[in-house]
């Protein structure tokens, strides 16, 4: 049956299926190189296969700020170094990783003053993390940076046995579902935005809670606390897990890099990312369109 034949006025939709199915196929190609541009904004970018400083041990002394920012937004522990995380080699898409345990009250902090790292009503948030901690952990705080613990950035991997993602003021979150017990002892990329009144939380490449209330601003004028697998003067409420890559912006990434960021952390990491439907759609419609103008000027050049 010969479609294109019979059902003219689908020419063009063909078409569009069949420059799509390419477009896909050439993103999923270029996706798996482990190189990606990051925007130059970002005010903290901390990743484990850079910047890490070790013991004898393997246990990280410091982990420096790669992202360029002139403040230097890395951490170290120096209030307590017998509670320091551990390096460790080979893990999610063979590269490693930063160990936390909540049972050593394991953590990395520096004093960070908020407009260095996140604007009042606005940050973008990337990690790449495995939770160990299990269903019904009490917190399982990843980051966190908080004078005063009412001004926040944080992301939260098992409160409640849930994500959340906070950027403003303590009331300002946004709550993903209940965890699936596959959640757990395997590496994700989760990602935080916020703009204005806007937030939204997603997990691996899916959105996954959303609001559009946030009300609340971070004093970022205000010196606070920036915690990497710690908590707020809770050790035992830290995080357990293995934290890969940590990106933060103070400003709310427009859709595209999102997205480049996104593909470029699961392809480096191997993990499975799943463009939104959305997506698809509006560039199904765009290919639709220009298809169809495509034809209609190749038949006027021909009559």
């Amino acid at each position: 049956m010969n479609i294109q034949g019979n059902l003219p006025g689908l020419k063009p939709c063909v078409a569009a299926v069949a420059l799509l199915g390419l477009i896909a196929h050439s993103e999923a190609q270029v996706t798996v190189q482990p190189g990606f541009t990051v925007p130059e904004n970002a005010t903290l970018w901390l990743k484990a296969d850079q910047g890490i400083h070790k013991d004898g041990s393997d246990r990280v002394t410091s982990w420096d700020d790669v992202s360029g920012n002139p403040e230097g937004n890395g951490v170290v522990n120096v209030s307590d170094p017998g509670k320091t995380p551990l390096w460790v080699d080979n893990q999610s898409g063979s590269q490693p990783a930063v160990v936390f345990s909540s049972t050593r009250g394991d953590f990395l902090d520096n004093t960070v003053v908020g407009s260095t790292l996140i604007a009042a009503q606005a940050s973008t948030v990337f990690i790449v993390q495995r939770d160990d901690g299990g269903a019904n952990h009490p917190s399982g705080t990843s980051v966190q940076w908080s004078p005063n613990g009412l001004n926040y950035l944080s992301i939260n991997a098992a409160n409640s046995d849930a994500i959340f993602y906070t950027s403003g003021s303590n009331q300002d979150f946004v709550q993903g579902p209940v965890t699936p017990a596959s959640f757990y002892s395997t590496f994700h990329l989760i990602t935080g935005v916020r703009n204005g009144a806007s937030g939204t939380l997603r997990l691996d490449g899916q959105t996954i809670g959303s609001s559009s209330t946030l009300a609340g601003s971070a004093d970022t004028s205000l010196s606070g606390t920036l915690l990497v697998g710690g908590y707020r003067n809770v050790p035992a409420n830290g995080f357990d897990g293995a934290i890969a890559e940590i990106l933060v912006f103070n400003s709310a990434l427009p859709g595209n890099d999102i997205t480049t960021i996104e593909q470029g952390l699961s392809a480096k990491y191997g993990l499975t990312t799943v463009p939104e439907p959305q997506a698809y759609a509006t560039a199904f419609s765009a290919l639709c369109l220009v298809a169809g103008v495509a034809m209609k000027l190749r038949r006027r050049q021909s009559a």
